[in-house]
């Protein structure tokens, strides 16, 4: 009895130990059980990503600076620069040339500005015709060319004895007080290309005409530039071309066609009377170009603006128009 009761004392601690070992097994199992589960889950949710991205769904990223955008002043920049590469291949352009451009006549001034030249030959400045209507001698300007150059200064002196005609026939107008005359201009900037449109308008009754006279400059020779020099800056190759399909493509003509709904041989004649008419409105323009009366300018958006007189049908008389022609 003794020795058995003694063989169990000493097998107990070696159940124990046996049972510490497994218990420490079963905790490294586990543990390692653990570490592979979360290793899948992080490998899932990297292909779940990868899944995403090949979706199309773009994942967040720290934003990039903003990259320069189309804005206005990089367009005019760009026309800018192909103004005057086509500008240098027009005209020379030197800081002292043979046409003596030296620079300003007045520095503190601009390019163009209102020219002040003397009314004292008047003795009202303003009067009211019959139909109630003011005018005033104010309403007569005209452009100064602030520039040194034989150019500028035949101009300048031109419109010097523009503005003395313009001045008498406003005091005609105030003298009969039914008719009027305003006279007025705009500058078109353009890199280093001054276009002047003078617009001179004129009234008897119910009766409007308009003149219009142009010069163009370029401010860098001093020079006036001609018609062929105008074109090339505004990249109109075949002028011709382009302004019989501007002349073809005028209001005035369509307003006409479909002012009223016509028979189909009726709508026939009109066509023709129509075709008529542009054909004269472009001899009009042959005419004033051979004549070198031609009136021409680049507007803002460095587009060529000829006047031109155009015949209407119907017996209705003739009129200047500017008229845009596309490059």
């Amino acid at each position: 009895m003794e020795e058995k009761s003694s063989y169990k004392i000493r097998l107990l601690p070696m159940i124990l130990l046996v049972v510490c070992i497994i218990l420490l097994i079963v905790v490294i199992g586990m543990g390692m059980m653990l570490h592979e589960k979360n290793q899948t889950i992080a490998s899932l949710q990297n292909e779940k990503q990868n899944v995403e991205i090949v979706a199309g769904e773009i994942p967040e990223r720290p934003e990039e600076p903003p990259v320069a955008n189309n804005t206005v002043e990089t367009r005019n920049q760009t026309r800018n620069e192909v103004v005057n590469n086509r500008t240098n291949n027009a005209v020379e352009n030197t800081a002292t040339n043979e046409n003596g451009y030296t620079g300003k006549i007045v520095e503190n001034r601009g390019y163009v500005y209102d020219a002040q030249y003397s009314t004292d030959s008047l003795t009202t400045t303003s009067y009211q015709t019959t139909s109630g209507k003011s005018y005033s001698i104010k309403e007569i300007v005209v452009p100064y060319i602030n520039m040194v150059s034989s150019d500028a200064k035949s101009v300048n002196e031109e419109l010097e004895k523009l503005y003395g005609g313009y001045v008498e026939e406003f005091k005609v107008c105030s003298q009969n007080l039914y008719s009027y005359i305003q006279v007025s201009y705009k500058t078109y900037i353009t890199s280093n290309i001054y276009s002047i449109a003078i617009t001179v308008q004129r009234g008897t009754g119910d009766e409007e005409t308009q003149e219009y006279l142009a010069y163009n400059f370029d401010i860098i020779s001093g020079t006036k530039l001609d018609y062929n020099q105008v074109c090339y800056i505004a990249g109109v190759s075949n002028a011709s071309g382009s302004i019989q399909e501007a002349i073809q493509g005028l209001d005035d003509y369509k307003n006409y066609l479909n002012q009223k709904k016509v028979s189909k041989e009726k709508l026939e004649e009109m066509k023709a009377e129509v075709e008529v008419c542009q054909n004269q409105t472009f001899m009009n323009y042959q005419e004033s170009l051979s004549n070198n009366k031609l009136v021409y300018f680049l507007d803002d958006n460095l587009k060529l603006n000829i006047v031109v007189k155009v015949a209407l049908p119907v017996g209705e008389e003739a009129y200047d128009k500017i008229v845009v022609v596309e490059a």
